[in-house]
């Protein structure tokens, strides 16, 4: 089994600290306290507040966490494959704005 390297395992933000704890909070309040699972006039749905909204907040962070490394591993690309990606976008445009020769074949039967 590889070993990863301790620089893989970064510890989370101070946001998503206060979302787990926030998470932990609500868990127990809605498995200890029968009022914060019912519903509420005013609040509405107590545990969508308590439990849903926490959760989603922090699969959100833990999501932007992962999208922000993989643009931090796409930048260290080295420079010859992003110079050799982009002469081959240059080619494709190059090729792309070359003229159809199709219709002046059309035009030519047309006329002969």
């Amino acid at each position: 089994m590889p070993v990863r390297p301790a620089a893989s395992h970064a510890t989370p933000s101070m946001i998503e600290q206060v979302l787990l704890a926030a998470l932990f909070l609500a868990l127990v309040a809605v498995a200890s306290l029968p009022g914060a699972r019912a519903a509420s006039a005013g609040v509405g749905w107590v545990p969508l507040w308590l439990l849903a909204l926490p959760a989603c907040s922090l699969a959100v962070a833990f999501a932007l966490r992962r999208h922000r490394q993989a643009a931090a591993a796409a930048s260290q690309v080295p420079a010859a494959f992003r110079r050799r990606r982009a002469s081959a976008a240059a080619t494709t445009a190059a090729r792309r704005a070359t003229p159809q020769r199709w219709p002046r074949i059309a035009r030519r039967s047309a006329a002969g």
